[in-house]
């Protein structure tokens, strides 16, 4: 009794919350009963006088109720409701437990007993009948007794600081022990003994990475813990808890190999158990600024992931930066700190923490808002003007931000970044209104305006600045997809996987269905589009892509040869988590593919073109996201717009920034393979190949040249699939029924009847002189060989190349009606391809 007393002053002295409501102080008497299966216990307490009590009684049966309280109710199933209305009460509770260790290795007994619903302390003793084997248990506590008597074993545990939900452990497996101190924290670890568990040499490792980063731990209640020792379990990689109970945390072993993941869930401990705020996205908000964001590295990437894949604390971290913006981080950071400590084991509001720094520096009042009026903006920018001045150029620009400014927000600062053809020039814009105009003025001829690159406001993304990535697969759940027969190849990834949200499923998904899954899609070891996700036949691989009908999504492909082959890349994929494509064998990185999205919202300036580019209008990287699901790619190439001809390099590009496995296939003579596999060896100059490329009538030579440069300098193989021009002027000359039978033996499978084709053919018969020296038949003829022959070159590359795309470049105007060249392909059963051609000022993508 004289160490209660001497605790409520200390309690008095540290914590004034608890001046005039000390918690509770509980004595619990619990006997487990082995072969019954059945604990039963005794909880006794003092009640103060004018005070409501509620007590947590779920999944216990209560079979005895004893107070000298006046008002004793059942408020709804699971609670018991008392208040006493005497100077002092007592209240007896007996109750039992149906408890059955045997099941599972680790067994959580919750609610072990009665316990109120705010802070309280305890001492347990617990009986258990001698000999007891086989079973270990753990209750939460700072001290511990043991006595022994010829029957039975007698244990007391008793904690002095207050606990808000408790528990009792039993395990039917022998737990390893190891300490770690540091300052006022107490850490054990327990772990089950087994072939693969940690080494004492894992937690020397991570105790040495801890001690490093443990200060920043500080961030929350600076030296101040809720709990003198806390338990931590190590638990195998198939066994999952998930719930939360006082002083007790679950981990599971990969989680010892990342000591920053463990000091977020001991910074979870510390918040959660001293400070009881009802906002959980603050609370989460709060771990990742103070904890998660500290540690990082790269605190610009770290922003940017957050804003591209949110999860439910992204808009609290933006609100906590914003904030720090406002007051600076340290003085933030010390504010918090000390209403951690004024406020220890108190139920608080996070408007209670703002009005404490408004009372105590009223100063401040302006910078602080409330969390509920913090809205995601949607930033927009609007080139009004460049001029060219003597040494500069003078850009006017108007930004505009919905939703409107409300009276809590006096100004958005703004970073903005110029490229220039001089090299980049950085402005800090301050927004004040919800439409304002700026004038800048930049050294060089401006090229592109970047808004908010360093990505400090919490906004809505432009598609451009999303990165492809692995990342994306661990920010948001979704589907694990496997065939049951490889499941024990994918264990340890699935167990992983399943642990932070997602689903496990053993139905496959067609590709035409990705756009009903608003989640991620994680396939095993069976690819489901071949020319995105080609397999290798050892090693480990990983790609993701973006769900073309829901980019916020992804797809990820996952192939592993072995075990040990995943267990060897899923070590290593954190670090490279801002890579796309992966393949690692025998633990070398063999090859890994990052992706160069945006770095801010892109704004292009086309100064000197009377005819806006095409890049301008549309993002060829959305373009190239709609035609993932499509293995061939029909473009046509226009020689009317030669304001644009970057287009077909760039768009081309940006489908091998999605995927590197794709083929281009060039409406060329068959002559051309040869002069093209020369020019690829160096044999051939450019020059020279520039100099055939115009001796082809009609064709598109700089658009062609740039392709075939940029293949070359990434090593995509180009093919030529058109038709021998001699062949197509003897038709031109005598017709199909006149050619010599050896050139009988070339020619594809030909249906001459289209008649919207040929009704088509005929118009532009009459509006040229040129063609009209040869006969219609004939004509029409030689047109439907050369589309034919290109349609069935097509079949027989898509045999050689199944699991590549192919790109074919070709005339536009073979692509601009169903009954042109997409009629031919869809004749040979061909029917996943997309066609796209650039018409003046816009790219049309068409869907057959």
């Amino acid at each position: 009794m004289v160490f209660f007393a001497s605790f409520l002053l200390i309690l008095i002295f540290f914590f004034p919350e608890f001046s005039f409501s000390a918690p509770l102080s509980l004595k619990i008497n619990l006997e487990f009963y082995p072969k019954l299966n059945l604990l039963r216990g005794e909880v006794f307490t003092k009640l103060n006088s004018q005070k409501e009590y509620k007590l947590i009684t779920s999944n216990l049966s209560i079979k005895n109720i004893k107070t000298s309280s006046n008002v004793v109710s059942l408020e709804k199933k699971g609670v018991l409701k008392i208040f006493n209305t005497k100077e002092r009460s007592n209240l007896y509770i007996a109750f039992e437990k149906s408890v059955n260790p045997w099941v599972l290795p680790i067994t959580i007994i919750y609610p072990p007993f009665p316990y109120p619903d705010k802070p309280f302390i305890y001492k347990i003793t617990l009986k258990i009948p001698r000999p007891f084997q086989n079973i270990e248990i753990f209750i939460p506590s700072e001290e511990i007794e043991i006595k022994k008597t010829r029957n039975f074993l007698f244990y007391t545990f008793k904690i002095r600081k207050p606990i808000f939900k408790p528990c009792i452990i039993m395990t039917t497996s022998k737990l390893k022990k190891i300490k770690f101190f540091h300052k006022n924290l107490n850490i054990e670890f327990y772990y089950l003994s087994t072939l693969n568990s940690p080494t004492y040499q894992d937690f020397k490792n991570l105790f040495k990475t801890l001690k490093t980063n443990f200060h920043f731990l500080e961030n929350i209640g600076g030296s101040i813990y809720p709990f003198r020792k806390l338990y931590i379990f190590v638990t195998p990689d198939n066994l999952s808890y998930t719930k939360s109970f006082s002083n007790v945390l679950f981990i599971s072993s990969p989680i010892l190999n990342n000591s920053k993941q463990l000091l977020h869930y001991l910074a979870e401990k510390k918040l959660e158990e001293a400070l009881f705020l009802k906002n959980e996205e603050i609370k989460e908000g709060l771990i990742t600024y103070l904890i998660d964001y500290q540690l990082a590295k790269d605190k610009k990437l770290f922003r940017k992931l957050k804003l591209s894949f949110p999860t439910k604390e992204t808009k609290a971290f933006f609100y906590l930066l914003f904030l720090c913006q406002n007051i600076g981080e340290e003085r933030f950071i010390n504010f918090f700190r000390n209403f951690y400590e004024n406020n220890i084991f108190s139920f608080k509001t996070w408007e209670d923490f703002l009005s404490s720094i408004k009372k105590s520096h009223p100063e401040l009042k302006d910078s602080i808002f409330p969390y509920s009026e913090f809205k995601k903006l949607n930033l927009k920018i609007g080139i009004k003007s460049v001029k060219e001045k003597k040494n500069y150029y003078l850009i006017e620009l108007t930004l505009k931000v919905n939703p409107p400014f409300e009276n809590f927000i006096k100004s958005i600062p703004v970073h903005l970044k110029v490229k220039t053809e001089n090299g980049i020039q950085f402005f800090l814009l301050k927004l004040e209104n919800a439409k304002q105009d700026f004038h800048i003025s930049v050294k060089g001829k401006p090229e592109v305006l970047y808004l908010d690159p360093e990505y400090m406001l919490w906004r809505n993304l432009d598609f451009n600045e999303i990165p492809n990535c692995i990342a994306r697969i661990f920010h948001s759940p979704g589907t694990l997809i496997v065939n049951k027969s490889n499941f024990p190849i994918y264990r340890k990834f699935i167990n992983y996987f399943r642990n932070i949200g997602y689903e496990l499923s053993f139905t496959s998904l067609n590709v035409p269905n990705f756009s009903n899954k608003s989640r991620n899609i994680i396939y095993l070891h069976t690819s489901p589009i071949p020319w995105q996700f080609a397999s290798p036949e050892k090693g480990f691989y990983l790609k993701v892509i973006p769900n073309p009908s829901n980019p916020k999504y992804g797809i990820a492909y996952l192939y592993a040869f072995s075990e040990k082959d995943l267990e060897s890349g899923f070590k290593n994929l954190k670090s490279l988590n801002m890579y796309s494509e992966i393949y690692i064998q025998f633990q070398k990185i063999i090859f890994k593919r990052k992706d160069h999205p945006c770095e801010g919202i892109p704004v292009f300036i086309n100064l000197f073109s009377k005819k806006k580019c095409a890049k301008v209008n549309i993002s060829l990287r959305k373009l190239a996201l709609n035609l993932i699901n499509s293995q061939i790619i029909l473009v046509g190439i226009d020689n009317k717009t030669p304001t644009c001809r970057e287009f077909y390099k760039d768009f081309v590009e940006n489908i091998y920034n999605f995927n590197n496995h794709i083929i281009l296939l060039l409406d060329l003579p068959p002559s051309f393979q040869e002069i093209l596999e020369d020019y690829f060896k160096n044999k051939l100059l450019e020059a020279q190949l520039e100099k055939k490329l115009k001796g082809i009538e009609n064709y598109n030579t700089i658009n062609a040249l740039k392709l075939i440069n940029w293949a070359k300098a990434k090593k995509v193989k180009v093919f030529a699939i058109g038709t021998d021009s001699k062949l197509v002027l003897k038709v031109l000359t005598n017709g199909l029924k006149g050619l010599p039978q050896e050139d009988v033996h070339k020619l594809p499978e030909i249906d001459l009847l289209n008649p919207l084709y040929k009704e088509y053919l005929y118009s532009l018969f009459k509006s040229y002189e040129n063609f009209q020296k040869f006969d219609f038949e004939n004509f029409y003829e030689a047109q439907v060989l050369k589309i034919e022959n290109l349609a069935e070159n097509i079949k027989n590359f898509l045999k050689s190349f199944k699991n590549y795309q192919m790109i074919v470049i070709t005339k536009k105007d073979l692509l601009t009606h169903n009954w042109k060249l997409p009629h031919y392909l869809k004749r040979r059963k061909i029917l996943n391809f997309k066609a796209i051609f650039l018409t003046s000022e816009e790219v049309k993508n068409l869907k057959y």
